[in-house]
Order: C-alpha cells, then structure tokens, then sequence
C-alpha cells in the first residue's frame, strides 16, 4: 500500500470543494490512475498555521509510514500577522521533523489570493507584497534543502478573472479551483512519485512526554 499525507489548512480540508473535497483528494484520484493502492492520510486542519502545525508535529502524536507527504500550508500566518522571520524558521522547523522520514516530500508556496472576490480593495495591494515575501521565504527554503517545490502564486495569475474558480464565500476555491490547483501540483506529484523508490526507509512515531518530545525510530520498510 502506498500512503499520501497531506498536511495543509482549509484548502487542503476541502473547504468550498462540495463532495469532491480539496486538492489532496484530486491528487490521490490522479495517483489511483497508475496504482489503485494508494491511500490518503489528510492531516489538514481548519485555520491551520505554521505555528499550529510545528505544535502538532511535536506534542499530539503522528505516525507516517507514506510514500508521498505534501506540504502546503502560511497562508493563515499571512493574515494573521505572523513576521516573515517566524514563519520562515516555523516552515524549516516543519520540514526538519519530516526529513528524517526520508520520504518523497512536495511543498507549495502560498497563491495570489489578493484578486479573491472576498479582499477588499483597499488590501489587495498590501496583501500581494505580503505574500510575495513570505514567498521568497519559501523559495530559498526549498533551494536550500533541495525540496521539490510547485509554485502555485505564478500560476494563481490564469485565475484572477474566473470568478466560478472560487466558492460562493469569494475565499476558498470551488471544486473548480481545486481541480485547478491540483492540476498543478500533479506534474511535480507524478514526477517524485514514479521515481525508483518512493517509500519511506523508516517509520517514525512523533510523542509528547510531558514537557519534551521524543523522537522513536520503529523498524525500516
């Protein structure tokens, strides 16, 4: 069996997608085409930030065992005010707890949500300067640890005018958007995952003990 985790915030939960959920359930259909084994694991949360998400990581517990982890997710630090530095170490900080997986790892920066029916106006332009930096962030952390990286803002562009690719609250996408959006993950997806081997060397069990966390190590695969 090969096992998709999806880490993400309300797009990756499926938010405004109706009954075809998010992009990772997009992605597992588009993955299901060449192997019908794969499973998906989406540990997407509501309103998830980087901050959130490194505190799940360390303190409730997550087992992987995963052939594909990917990683979309600041969006929700942008709005919330999060500084560039925060974020930028939160986001290394994240991705140094799933390295020692050793998994096929794909992470996306942040889309142009400034054109969003729901932003007003008077924000777009501030909203697109903010998530451009926060970008740059992203960009030179995926250069650094050579991550396989999908740029979703440049590609957010061929959207701006088509307003049935968002959901009827002018945010999150439609189940149009999310077609869009995975349809522009997949090439990188299909890409890292019909390499030679995709599976994980080991299985790693993330625990809280009290006011420390441990890492355990469980047999290879």
């Amino acid at each position: 069996m090969r096992i998709y985790y999806a880490f993400g915030d309300s797009t990756g939960v499926g938010v405004g997608g109706g009954s075809g959920g998010g992009y990772p359930e997009r992605l597992l259909r588009d993955l299901r085409i060449n192997h019908e084994d794969w499973r998906l694991v989406n540990r997407s949360s509501l309103g998830e930030t980087t901050r959130n998400l490194l505190r799940r990581l360390d303190h409730h517990g997550v087992v992987l065992r995963a052939s594909l982890i990917t990683v979309s997710v600041g969006i929700n630090d942008v709005f919330q005010g999060t500084s560039e530095d925060e974020f930028a170490e939160n986001y290394a900080r994240i991705l140094k707890r799933l390295f020692p997986l050793r998994c096929v790892l794909v992470i996306t920066n942040l889309p142009d949500i400034s054109f969003a029916p729901s932003t007003p106006d008077s924000t777009r332009a501030n909203l697109r300067a903010r998530t451009l930096r926060f970008n740059g962030h992203l960009e030179a952390i995926a250069r650094r640890y050579r991550i396989p990286f999908v740029d979703l803002f440049s590609q957010s562009g061929n959207v701006e005018s088509r307003r049935e690719f968002f959901s009827s609250d002018g945010f999150h996408p439609s189940g149009a958007g999310y077609e869009f959006w995975a349809k522009v993950m997949w090439p990188k997806v299909r890409e890292v995952t019909q390499r030679p081997s995709v599976r994980c060397r080991g299985s790693y069990r993330f625990v809280s003990d009290r006011a420390k966390t441990r890492v355990l190590r469980s047999s290879l695969i």
